[in-house]
């Protein structure tokens, strides 16, 4: 089951990082009628709960996020 979700995860996150990187740039900080404001945003809400599930999946529970640190996008973001 995990298997198959984590390449499931890996095949989504890579068409997403495809499509956004062969985009427009100005596409991330257009305003956009979702859960987050802007692609931009969204990015780094998709950055944060990967690292979150990676953490707990290691048995840990990080005290911040990278987007807290880290606001180079997407290039960061996609690495």
């Amino acid at each position: 089951f995990f298997k198959r979700y984590a390449s499931y995860n890996h095949w989504a996150n890579r068409l997403m990082v495809d499509w956004v990187s062969n985009a427009d740039r100005a596409l991330l900080d257009t305003p956009t009628p979702s859960s987050f404001p802007s692609l931009h945003l969204t990015l780094l809400h998709i950055w944060d709960a990967q690292f979150i599930w990676t953490e707990r999946l290691h048995g840990t529970s990080p005290h911040t996020f990278p987007s807290h640190e880290h606001q180079s996008l997407p290039d960061e973001v996609f690495e």
